[in-house]
């Protein structure tokens, strides 16, 4: 093509496969990890292109590589849908957080290209980015073993109608996020902000089908090298699962857009009556998380309406999960705090990734108010025991002491400054 130059040039020069001394910005064809035991060989190995950084950050990861973290059981199966070819449904009831998947990839590329002349149209342009992936994986297939490459030629091509090339338009409709940014991609020739993320291509992980409201979310454990898809809300048996393609936090004209691209058109809950959902997801996200104040009844209100947006793959969900649970607590509802809590970590995990190792929430102090409501008598003594001096403590006595007559409790029928009879019972 007239004025395109390639972005990247190659060599056949063979190098070991543990080297990572490569110059940041060459691009290097790899295989990944190269296996060492039954586990890894089993799991099989990820044929890649990536900058010499690239493979450097992935040898330097703590814990690479460590065998994939397969399910204990397959919950799933894979089978035709009405509409969208094949697709991944539930064989048996699956509660969210659950780890449904996990592989490893069958290839991994830098999903940018950067052509060197901008003299060409941008029709041309993309053509030319098209020629230019289309070369990189070439070469990237070529090294796969004849099972894998059939595994690849048999994922679906969503852009046979744009002069895609096959190995390319594979990619494009299958690719997921790495979750790295290079910074060569930005860096390099023709490269701009946001340019640098790589993608990869699983022949499982791409069975499932997109949804604006999705049941399960995608991420790529580093230290195992692999894909892992994790329930981000309950599934019903036969139910099909599904995971978002798009920033769904989009408008839905703009979603519908994107996907009519790839030949897709949704009709999740969220794309049926866009004007509401658009309204009622910004609620859900921008609005005020409920008050202890408030009750309970409010509380489970917000996040039965957060849940009915189709929102669990998102990070405010988690907020949410939270605050509910504290308001349990602070209420005295353990064991539904404790069942939230626990949702929450389940949903943290999956929407960061295995790795994530959820903090331990820390409760807030009870009011004053609440301890005399709901609060026993060695709540109470915790309270006053836990101010740092005597002058302190005699105060946080006074407190209690009013909150009691101020709210009608009777307790001890005291008033202020009577601390003698608190003093025995409390132990001080």
């Amino acid at each position: 093509m007239e004025g395109y130059e390639p972005s990247f040039g190659c060599s056949t020069q063979p190098f070991h496969h543990d080297k990572i001394d490569y110059e940041d910005d060459v691009h290097v064809f790899t295989t990944l990890p190269q296996s060492k035991t039954k586990n890894l060989d089993r799991d099989g190995k990820t044929e890649c292109m990536c900058t010499g950084w690239f493979k450097r950050m992935v040898f330097s990861t703590p814990g690479f590589t460590s065998p994939i973290a397969h399910p204990p059981k397959v919950a799933y199966e894979v089978r035709e849908t009405e509409d969208h070819g094949l697709g991944v449904f539930a064989k048996e009831d699956i509660e969210a957080g659950y780890l449904i998947l996990a592989e490893r990839p069958l290839l991994l590329k830098s999903n940018w290209t950067l052509v060197r002349n901008e003299r060409i149209s941008q029709k041309d342009l993309q053509k030319a980015e098209d020629a230019d992936m289309q070369k990189g994986l070439e070469i990237v297939c070529s090294r796969m073993s004849r099972e894998t490459l059939e595994t690849y030629e048999s994922l679906p091509n969503r852009f046979q109608e744009d002069d895609s090339s096959n190995f390319a338009g594979i990619f494009r409709s299958n690719m997921r996020d790495v979750g790295v940014v290079d910074p060569h991609g930005e860096n390099g020739p023709g490269g701009k902000k946001g340019v640098g993320r790589y993608g990869c291509v699983g022949a499982l992980t791409s069975r499932f089908n997109h949804s604006c409201s999705p049941s399960a979310l995608y991420t790529f454990n580093m230290t195992s090298f692999s894909m892992e898809i994790h329930t981000v809300r309950p599934i019903a048996k036969g139910e099909e699962i599904t995971v978002a393609c798009v920033d769904i936090m989009s408008t839905a004209t703009e979603r519908q857009i994107w996907l009519k691209q790839r030949g897709f058109t949704c009709t999740c809950p969220a794309c049926k009556d866009p004007e509401v959902t658009d309204r009622k997801r910004k609620v859900a996200i921008e609005g005020l998380l409920p008050k202890t104040s408030q009750g309970i009844k409010h509380a489970e209100e917000v996040l039965a309406a957060f849940q009915a947006t189709g929102l669990q793959s998102q990070p405010r969900y988690i907020e949410v999960l939270q605050r509910v649970a504290n308001i349990h607590r602070k209420m005295g509802s353990k064991e539904r705090a404790d069942e939230l809590d626990y949702l929450a970590d389940k949903i943290a995990i999956a929407q960061k990734g295995r790795n994530y190792t959820p903090k331990p929430v820390e409760p807030e102090k009870p009011t004053v108010s609440q301890l005399v409501r709901v609060g026993s008598v060695e709540d109470m003594r915790q309270f006053i025991l836990g101010h740092p001096d005597a002058v302190s403590r005699r105060n946080a006595m006074d407190e209690l002491i009013e909150a009691m007559r101020r709210d009608g409790h009777g307790f001890f029928g005291m008033k202020p400054g009577e601390k003698r009879y608190l003093s025995p019972l409390f132990g001080f």
